[in-house]
């Protein structure tokens, strides 16, 4: 994918005119923000789909033009609480922790990875304008069965394209063969994303379904994923640097990076990517798999020797040992 670092976002700070949860909008300046429909839910942040209405002066003519947009309110105050932070020279202030994730999206530009254009701050709350990224999510948990299973929108689209993306007519969700022709579409822009980031000593730390979406490009034809939320990534001093704790989820977690001990976070960033990996050909996650899961990889008969090398190369327990993603960037299932 094309890096399109030098093209940074619009992130800026400023006081809300007016904030109305009444007629569900907020006057921002000359523009207006129309909070459409809430699409998720965090501990301390929603996210909402919305209409952004620009309002701007030409020759004397007021213009005005309308875009659809996702923004994530995070309630900078809870986070304050969270952390401990009342402020003062010496110490960080609730906005001091919610700009982080701000830092590294100045940093990074790139097709599969969520676009932030604005930030607007004011009333306690943080506003940031992001690309919307139309389809959703890709896969969700299913409580009943214990794994994560393809959304009916993902899947739908995926259909439309199957015979671009499988050379075929159509898709057997149920057919190992098909569901790795899927995951190698998916995946290749999952990897272009995390050794995009890595490349410039990025970690995201929390790479999991939840924090990947999908976009159908219109004016490319194309489905994009993308992977979004960098609240607890990191910028890196280097490659080999150490990060103290683990913040991420646990499932996804490496054994080293939840061991409590300062972990390799690209390593564990491989990990989580691995465990990604598998779901997306048998669905469950791997440490609930009837056997081992290195030998339900190895064992398998339905899936390619090239993929089998691939996934046991990232989720090997020692992080000296697991693939790193100059690596993964040799591995022939990629080509």
């Amino acid at each position: 994918m094309e890096d399109n670092t030098e093209e940074t976002p619009n992130i800026i700070e400023r006081d809300l005119e007016v904030v109305s949860y009444n007629d569900q909008k907020q006057k921002v300046l000359n523009h207006v923000i129309t909070i459409k429909d809430k699409m998720g839910e965090g501990s301390f942040s929603k996210v909402y789909q919305v209409d952004y209405l620009f309002k701007w002066d030409e020759e004397g003519e007021t213009k005005e033009m309308t875009l659809p947009y996702a923004m994530k309110v995070l309630d900078t105050e809870q986070l304050g609480k969270k952390y401990n932070l009342t402020g003062g020279s010496d110490k960080k202030t609730y906005l001091d922790v919610a700009l982080e994730e701000l830092a590294i999206f100045k940093k990074i530009r790139h097709d599969n990875i969520i676009k932030v254009f604005e930030i607007i701050h004011g009333e306690g709350k943080l506003y940031m304008i992001m690309e919307l990224a139309n389809i959703g999510s890709v896969m969700t948990w299913d409580n009943s069965s214990r794994k994560y299973i393809f959304t009916p929108e993902i899947k739908k689209h995926i259909e439309e394209k199957s015979s671009e993306i499988l050379n075929q007519d159509k898709v057997n969700w149920e057919s190992i063969n098909d569901r790795e022709l899927v995951a190698k579409f998916i995946f290749k822009q999952l990897f272009d994303a995390v050794s995009f980031i890595h490349e410039k000593n990025i970690v995201h730390r929390d790479i999991k379904w939840e924090n990947i979406l999908a976009k159908y490009n219109s004016e490319e034809n194309r489905i994009e994923f993308k992977l979004i939320d960098f609240s607890v990534g990191k910028i890196l001093e280097s490659k080999d640097e150490k990060v103290p704790k683990f913040e991420g989820t646990l499932e996804y977690g490496s054994p080293d990076a939840i061991s409590g001990e300062p972990y390799d976070a690209m390593k564990a960033d491989i990990w989580a990517l691995g465990v990604c990996l598998y779901t997306l050909i048998w669905g469950n996650l791997p440490q609930e798999s009837e056997k081992p899961f290195l030998e339900v990889i190895q064992q398998s008969e339905e899936i390619s020797e090239e993929l089998k090398d691939l996934l046991q190369g990232m989720l090997q327990s020692d992080p000296e040992t697991r693939s790193s993603t100059e690596d993964l960037s040799l591995s022939l299932w990629l080509l």
